[in-house]
């Protein structure tokens, strides 16, 4: 950005580059989506947020498994926009937040997305058991299994 300062009595001009500070992002990520990659892992993908207040440098993954436990995860790079989270058990569901930065700070987390790992070949995720089986355990005629 070139900005120009004007002298009326000189009638002279001078051109000088000036920059603001960076802050942080004031929205989140957006267009998340979570995908299952096999029977221990998902991918995440996203976009940044729409009004960065500079240079996006990082990103922060948020994880809430379904035992219990949370993990975050800081990927610096602003070129990140998909991650694989593994080690998972199958059919194991998450809950994920993401965050983006600048050398601002860091901006607002997204809301909780969710999304599961597949179950394991000749297994079937059961709605109603919350886990996979092999076994059909619904009425004849209905299935449950997705």
């Amino acid at each position: 950005c070139c900005v120009r300062a004007y002298s009326v009595q000189s009638q002279s001009q001078a051109c000088g580059t000036i920059q603001t500070l960076e802050d942080a992002p004031s929205d989140p990520p957006r267009y998340i989506h979570i995908a299952p990659f096999g029977s221990s892992s998902v991918t995440i993908h996203w976009y940044p947020p729409l009004q960065p207040n500079g240079m996006i440098i990082g990103s922060n993954i948020y994880v809430n498994y379904s035992n219990g436990t949370n993990h975050s995860i800081k990927l610096t790079g602003g070129n990140y926009r998909s991650y694989l989270l593994g080690n998972m058990q199958p059919a194991e569901e998450v809950g994920v937040q993401i965050s983006s930065f600048t050398n601002g700070g860091e901006g607002p987390r997204s809301i909780l997305y969710e999304g599961r790992s597949n179950c394991a070949r000749g297994t079937y995720y059961s709605r109603s058991l919350k886990r996979c089986t092999s076994q059909c355990g619904c009425g004849e005629g209905q299935v449950e299994y997705y």
